[in-house]
């Protein structure tokens, strides 16, 4: 039964019954299901830096193979956790500084999270169009949301439950004639996405960006998107049902942006 770790204890019971009773047996059957809650996954001190998130986002895959998480719920706590956690390394600090991450299974069947800081978040700068979705995704995936500012820095609160929320995947297709196609395969987190953007900047005229084999992509990775959308028009290739077709689905690029068309190829 191990692949009905990640259900509710009455689907759980609904498959062993379904599973082990002769058709129509329904009476004389006791059953008990237990949900095993493992301990929160805590990281303290992690330093303010970039770099950390890919380290944080592993611990998080490993937790949640424990925890039983379904893959729908640990991508949404992927993007929610990381644009939490992007903001303390952005927002938070002039100089150095570190962060604390709590993730908690609940009783629900859904997660609880909490991401503080020590610092005091910096204003984003006037000219700063391409940013700013983080905090959007994170009051859209989540049942809740508080942010808690003091003196003594910034705590992030949100619980996500197991109905994800479904997206629209509106039907696109490949355009038409000759284009050039630039493959990205590294995680488009603050520092892929930094990476990328000084790779990329000397690309001319219409492409395509396929970014089939990308696993994260953040709200900076949609802001380099959104860049290479600038004065041209821009195909970005994912793959259906995947971490990043859903962040373009939520974040609504694909319909509202002029000349930014996102296609979906099958899994």
């Amino acid at each position: 039964m191990g692949a009905g770790a990640d259900l509710d204890p009455d689907a759980l019971t609904a498959r062993i019954t379904g599973e082990l009773l002769a058709d129509g047996q329904d009476d004389d059957v006791a059953l008990v299901v237990a949900r095993f809650i493992p301990p929160p996954l805590t990281r303290r001190n992690i330093p303010a830096v970039a770099a950390e998130l890919a380290a944080l986002r592993e611990a998080v895959e490993q937790w949640a193979a424990t925890a039983c998480l379904p893959d729908d719920l640990l991508g949404d706590l992927q993007l929610t956790l990381g644009e939490a956690a992007a903001n303390a390394v952005e927002h938070a600090y002039a100089g150095g500084g570190d962060f604390d991450v709590e993730i908690a299974r609940t009783g629900d069947g859904g997660v609880d999270v909490r991401v503080r800081d020590r610092g005091r978040w910096r204003p984003e700068p006037e000219d700063n169009t391409h940013r700013g979705r983080g905090v959007d995704i994170i009051r859209a995936l989540s049942h809740s949301v508080d942010y808690l500012q003091s003196d003594a820095g910034t705590t992030v609160h949100f619980h996500l439950t197991r109905e994800t929320r479904a997206l629209p995947t509106p039907p696109t297709t490949l355009p038409a004639g000759e284009i050039r196609v630039v493959h990205l395969t590294e995680d488009l987190d603050l520092a892929g996405a930094t990476a990328q953007r000084k790779r990329l900047s000397d690309e001319r005229g219409p492409i395509a960006v396929d970014i089939t084999e990308v696993r994260y992509l953040s709200s900076a990775g949609i802001a380099l998107l959104l860049e290479l959308a600038e004065g041209r028009p821009l195909t970005v290739i994912t793959r259906a049902g995947s971490a990043p077709a859903r962040i373009l689905s939520l974040s609504g690029l694909d319909s509202a942006t002029e000349g930014f068309q996102v296609v979906r190829v099958p899994k």
